[in-house]
């Protein structure tokens, strides 16, 4: 796998950082895992409810494995975060993301996530 840090990295939209989770293209839930590990220790790292997330899925097929290491990550991070954006999640991968974060609102792209994003308390 590329560099993690590609996939999970922190991005200053006017003045507001955003941290971008990217899970665009990945197939398998050892994939998914390297992602959600890498994000799961940034978000530890910061105050509680102070971090505003954007997860991107573009390209993503999220079977059995990878749903189920999504399904452990998520409640692990909400305390973090403050606002959650996603860009991707169409079909079977809506239905399961907002199952699991009824609270992260979708985009069609980055631009409007990010500006959503830098306008939330």
């Amino acid at each position: 796998m590329e560099n993690l840090h590609d996939r999970v990295r922190w991005m200053d939209y006017k003045g507001t950082k955003i941290l971008v989770v990217d899970f665009s293209g990945l197939k398998t839930g050892v994939e998914v895992k390297h992602v959600t590990d890498l994000s799961e220790k940034i978000h530890s790292a910061q105050p509680l409810r102070s971090v505003r997330r954007l997860t991107i899925a573009r390209n993503t097929f999220f079977i059995e494995d990878a749903r189920k290491v999504i399904a452990e990550y998520t409640p692990k991070i909400l305390k973090y975060t403050i606002a959650s954006a996603s860009i991707g999640f169409t079909n079977r991968k809506a239905i399961i993301m907002k199952t699991i974060n009824p609270n992260m609102k979708d985009f069609e792209t980055e631009e409007d996530a990010a500006e959503w994003l830098s306008q939330q308390e």
